[in-house]
């Protein structure tokens, strides 16, 4: 049981430290940000933070309290993380691709609110002839004007439809 509680504490330090690089790496890139709380992520973020403080009632070595800290740490930073569009590029799941890189972008209404779809790769990946990358951000129905205008400046030939997923 002591491997195991070791492994996750390596998986949540390893998570700890790639959304902390995310996080410094696209925290001045996004103008316009998506919602990232709503009334169930705030319920889900509350019982996480409830389990976990839980467990140092019944667990109390220094390790027990290191991964505890961790693992709050993880939950915070996923909420603080931005999801949105700037002046250089896109931010979707704390990756920033630039303007250049999207081959091809596409928006629709849906239910929660405005859906933008991108269609990203690299130059490097455009010689390999490798896959192109999906992502989508979906913003509040108050933001779509700002958010079609930004696109149509940035990215005015790149519109095409494309196939939601």
């Amino acid at each position: 049981m002591d491997f195991l509680n070791n492994i996750l504490l390596g998986l949540f330090l390893a998570l700890a430290v790639y959304l902390s690089y995310g996080f410094i790496k696209t925290r001045k890139e996004v103008t316009i940000a998506a919602p990232k709380i709503d009334k169930t992520k705030l319920i889900l973020f509350s019982i996480l933070m409830i389990m976990n403080v839980l467990t140092l009632l019944v667990n109390n070595t220094w390790l027990d309290i290191f991964r505890t800290v961790i693992i709050t740490y993880v939950i915070i930073m996923m909420f603080l993380l931005k999801d949105g569009i700037g002046d250089r590029g896109i931010v979707a799941n704390s990756t920033f691709v630039s303007y250049d890189d999207v081959e091809i972008y596409d928006y629709e209404n849906v239910k929660t609110g405005f859906k933008v779809y991108f269609g990203y790769r690299t130059a490097s990946e455009r010689k390999k002839q490798k896959a192109i990358y999906e992502a989508s951000i979906i913003f509040d129905n108050k933001q779509e004007k700002e958010v079609k205008d930004k696109l149509q400046q940035k990215l005015a030939k790149k519109y095409r439809r494309m196939k939601k997923s």
